[in-house]
């Protein structure tokens, strides 16, 4: 079964176990956000996927965790100690990159 999460980003079943995928390749969603909270500029991320992950659908992606992680701080009183510090970790070290998409998307 497949399902859309955006215009670019889809799971399927079939498809790396049911994990979010970049639509029409197999690279996975996480990966990618891994390589923009390392700091990557994204140019240099979607040349080491051979432009197969454009800018665009790298600020889905971003904008999806995004939106994703207002989900579970809004459940921040359900989550272990552990987790909410691992969050916050994340969170500080994406903010550069989700004030980047919110502009992109503002001005697009």
């Amino acid at each position: 079964m497949r399902k859309r999460l955006g215009r670019y980003i889809v799971v399927d079943s079939d498809i790396c176990h049911g994990q979010p995928t970049f639509r029409g390749t197999r690279v996975l969603v996480h990966d990618v956000l891994e390589q923009v909270a390392q700091g990557l500029p994204w140019e240099t991320i979607s040349e080491q996927w051979r432009g197969a992950v454009r800018r665009p659908a790298i600020a889905e992606a971003v904008r999806l965790a995004g939106k994703a992680l207002e989900v579970v701080a809004s459940n921040a009183f359900k989550i272990p100690l552990e987790l909410r510090e691992e969050l916050a970790a994340w969170q500080r070290a994406s903010a550069n990159s989700l004030a980047l998409v919110e502009h992109l998307i503002r001005t697009s």
